[in-house]
C-alpha cells in the first residue's frame, strides 16, 4: 500500500502566507558567533584543575579537521582524586548525604533550566565538537538532555520501598539505597544527551559521580561541570575527567573505590570493562552497547513513510548510531520499487556543514589517538558568505514547514510539537489557521514529499520583492557560522579514521556481491566526508549484513514469509532494537514478539523517550537506562526486619 500524491498547499502564493514564513525563518535559533570553549581542565570537587601530569590533548573538529583546543588529559593519578572527592561527598552525614530528596530534585531541576538558558552555546560547541548539525543538535539533544534531567528532578522524592507482610511478630519493610560512586563513561555520538542520561538515575538516586565523557568529543560535557557548580551541588558529588579509555575509562572501570560503572559504547570495549569490574571489587555494571538492527518492512506497510522512515533510521547522526537500523529486510513485492525510492532518498540528502540550516546530517567523529600539538586557545569558527538563493529557499521549506513535521516523523518522540512551535507559529499566528497547514501535506512523510523538487522553489515568490526584505537580515541567515565552504551533498564522518573503517565496510561488500546502488566515495577536500552509500541485493553472510558500521551505508535485503524473516534478524549477536512496518496489526505483534531486541517499534523508528526503558539483548548489553527502570540500576535494595512483641493485621 503507497500513500496518496501529496498536494501542494496553493496558499503559500499569498503574500500574507509568505510573510509569515519568511517571519518564522527569521526567528529560528542562531548559532553563538564565535563561541569561545570555556572549559578545558579537569573538574574535581567543584574546582577546575590541571591533570597531574600536565598532559593535554587536542580536541578537533570533524567538519574540517581543525584543532578546536587543548584538553587537560586525565589518567589514574586524577581518577584516585576524583574518586577521594566522591567517596567524601558519599560519607555518612555529608551535605549531599543529608540532603532531603525533594533537595536533589530541586537541583537536579535547576541544572536542567541551566541547560535550557545556555542551549544555544551549547549547541554550538556540541556541532564544533562532534560535528552534527547546529539546528537537529538544539532542537534534538539539547531537549532530550533538558528532558531527561527535568524527568529524573521528578522522580528524587518518589523513591521508595514497600511494607512486608512476614510471618511471625515482625515488621519488615524496604529502603532504596544509592550505590555509592558511581563511574560513568560518555560515548562520542551523542555526548550531551548520553551524559544527562547517565547524571540524571544516578544523582536523582543520591549517588556520587566520576564520569569520563568521550576524549574526541569533551567540550559539552566539561561545561555541564559549570553548570552543576551553579545549579548548588555540593562539591565532589560530580566529577568530570576527560581523558582516553586505555588510561582514564580503564582506571574508572578498576578502580576499588567505584561501587558501578555504567559504559555505553562498543561490545568490545564493554566486554573489558566487564572484565576489568569482576576482577577488581565486584562492581555493579550496566552497559548499552551495538546494535546491528533489523529494519522490517512488509508488502502491505505505507511505503513513502517505510521509505522515509528506513533512511533516517540508517542516515540520522552520519549513521553514528547504535540504533541505526542498518539491515533491512524487505518483502519480495516490493523490493524494487522499495530499492528505487530509497536510493532517490539518499541522492536528495542534503548535508555537509554543521552550521548550514539546510544541513541534515554532519561528519563522523575523529577517533584516532592524540597528537602532540601546541597551545591552547580555542579556535572560533570563521565568517564565511551569506546564503545564496537555493539554500534561502531550502531554508523556507524545510524549517519553517517541514520542522512542524519533524516531529512527527523522525527520531526522539519525546520531543513535542511545542518544542519546534516558534513564536511565528504561535496559536494565535494566522498561519496557524492557514489551509496550508491543513493540507495533506502536514500529514505526509517528512522528507519524502516531492516538495522538494516542487514549483514552490522556482515559484515567482522567490524572485519577489520579499526576498530583499530586512526579514532576510535574520541572524539565522546572516550568522558567520551558516556558510560552509564543503559542499553540500557529502557526510561528514566523525575522523579519517572512521570514514577509512567505513569506506573499508563499503568496499567489502563491493567484493563480496553485493550492488552499489549510489554513493560509496569518500569526497572533499577538508573534514571526513562520505556520500550517502545504499546497498542492494546483500546477503545475510556479508560484512556489510553483520557487522557495525557506524557510517551512512544502508544495506536492502529481500524476504519471502514471515518465519523466515524472524529467523534472519535474530540471526546477529546483537539485540538493541528492531522496528516493523505493515498495516496488518497480527503481524506487527507477532513480528515484535519474536524479536530478541530491548526495543520493538512498529511503523516508526528512533521513537526514543525518557520514560521508556532502553537497553538491549545478547551482545548489546545489560541492564536498563532511562524510564523507573533506569533508577533501579542505581539503587540498592535493603531489607529492614524488626522483632515486635505481638503482630496485628
Amino acid at each position: 500500500m503507497t500513500s496518496s500524491k501529496i498536494e501542494l498547499p496553493g496558499e503559500v502564493k499569498t503574500d500574507a502566507d509568505a510573510a509569515a514564513l519568511m517571519a518564522s525563518l527569521q526567528l529560528m535559533p542562531s548559532p553563538v558567533p564565535n563561541a569561545d570553549i570555556k572549559y578545558t581542565k579537569i573538574f574535581i570537587n567543584n574546582e577546575w584543575q590541571d591533570s597531574v601530569s600536565g598532559k593535554t590533548f587536542p580536541v578537533y573538529n570533524p567538519a574540517s579537521g581543525e584543532q578546536i583546543c587543548e584538553v587537560q588529559e586525565a589518567e589514574k593519578a586524577d581518577v584516585d582524586k576524583a574518586v577521594q572527592a566522591a567517596r567524601l561527598a558519599f560519607t555518612l552525614g555529608s551535605v549531599w548525604r543529608r540532603m532531603d530528596a525533594s533537595e536533589r530534585g530541586r537541583l537536579l531541576a535547576k541544572l536542567a533550566d541551566l541547560v535550557e538558558r545556555d542551549s544555544a552555546y551549547l549547541a554550538t560547541i556540541e556541532s564544533m565538537d562532534s560535528g552534527k548539525p547546529f539546528l537537529p543538535t538544539l532542537f534534538v539533544d539539547l531537549q532530550g538532555t533538558i528532558k531527561t534531567l527535568r524527568y529524573y528532578a521528578g522522580y528524587a522524592d518518589k523513591i521508595h520501598g514497600t511494607s512486608i507482610p512476614m510471618d511471625g511478630d515482625y515488621l519488615s519493610f524496604t529502603r532504596h539505597e544509592p550505590i555509592g560512586v558511581c563511574g560513568q563513561i560518555i560515548p562520542w555520538n551523542f555526548p550531551l544527551m548520553m551524559t544527562a542520561w547517565k547524571l540524571g538515575p544516578a544523582l536523582a538516586c543520591g549517588n556520587t559521580v566520576v564520569l569520563k565523557p568521550a576524549e574526541q568529543t569533551p567540550l559539552t560535557c566539561l561545561y555541564i561541570g559549570s553548570l552543576v557548580k551553579e545549579a548548588g551541588f555540593p562539591p565532589g558529588v560530580v566529577n568530570i575527567l576527560p581523558g582516553f579509555g586505555p588510561t582514564a575509562g580503564a582506571a574508572i572501570a578498576s578502580h576499588m573505590g567505584i561501587d558501578k560503572v555504567a559504559f555505553t559504547g562498543s561490545t568490545e570495549v564493554g566486554k573489558l570493562i566487564q572484565e576489568a569490574a569482576g576482577k577488581s571489587n565486584l562492581k555493579r555494571v550496566t552497559l548499552e552497547l551495538g546494535g546491528k538492527n533489523p529494519n522490517i518492512i512488509f508488502a502491505d506497510a505505507d511505503l513513502d513513510l517505510a521509505v522515509e522512515q528506513a533512511h533516517q533510521g540508517v542516515f540520522f547522526n552520519a549513521g553514528q548510531c547504535c540504533t541505526a537500523g542498518s539491515r533491512i529486510f524487505v518483502e519480495e513485492p516490493i523490493y524494487e520499487e522499495f530499492v528505487r525510492r530509497s536510493v532517490e532518498r539518499a541522492k536528495r540528502r542534503t548535508v555537509g556543514s554543521p552550521f548550514d540550516p539546510t544541513t541534515e546530517q554532519g561528519p563522523q567523529v575523529r577517533i584516532e589517538g592524540h597528537r602532540p600539538c601546541k597551545g591552547g586557545r580555542s579556535q572560533t569558527i570563521t565568517s564565511m558568505t551569506k546564503h545564496i538563493s537555493y539554500r534561502l529557499n531550502m531554508c523556507m521549506t524545510k524549517y519553517n514547514v517541514f520542522y512542524l513535521l519533524y516531529v512527527k516523523y523522525t527520531p526522539l518522540a519525546f520531543l513535542l510539537a511545542s518544542s519546534f512551535l516558534l513564536p511565528p507559529f504561535s496559536f494565535s499566528s494566522p498561519l496557524l489557521s492557514s489551509p496550508l497547514l491543513s493540507s495533506p501535506l502536514l500529514s505526509s512523510p517528512l522528507l519524502s514529499s516531492p516538495l522538494l523538487s516542487s514549483p514552490l522553489l522556482s515559484s515567482p515568490l522567490l524572485s519577489s520583492p520579499l526576498l530583499s526584505s530586512p526579514l532576510l537580515s535574520s541572524p539565522l541567515l546572516s550568522s558567520p557560522l551558516l556558510s560552509s565552504p564543503l559542499p553540500v551533498s557529502l557526510l561528514n564522518q566523525i575522523s579519517q579514521e572512521q570514514q577509512s573503517r567505513v569506506l573499508e565496510f563499503i568496499q567489502s561488500g563491493i567484493s563480496e556481491g553485493a550492488r552499489l546502488e549510489c554513493g560509496g566515495k569518500a569526497l572533499g577536500l577538508k573534514g571526513f566526508f562520505i556520500e550517502p552509500t545504499v546497498f542492494s541485493n546483500v546477503k545475510d553472510d556479508m560484512r556489510i549484513a553483520k557487522e557495525e558500521i557506524f557510517g551512512p551505508v544502508q544495506q536492502i535485503m529481500k524476504f519471502k514469509t514471515i518465519d523466515e524473516v524472524i529467523e534472519r534478524a535474530n540471526n546477529t549477536e546483537y539485540g538493541l532494537v528492531a522496528a516493523v512496518f505493515t498495516s496488518d496489526i497480527t503481524k506487527a505483534m507477532t513480528i515484535s514478539t519474536a524479536m530478541q531486541a530491548g526495543t520493538v517499534w512498529i511503523n516508526c523508528f528512533n521513537a526514543l523517550s525518557m520514560q521508556c526503558p532502553f537497553g538491549g539483548y545478547k551482545m548489546s548489553g545489560n541492564g536498563r537506562e532511562l524510564g523507573d527502570c533506569g533508577l533501579k540500576e542505581y539503587s540498592e535494595v535493603k531489607t529492614i526486619t524488626i522483632k515486635i512483641s505481638a503482630k496485628n493485621s
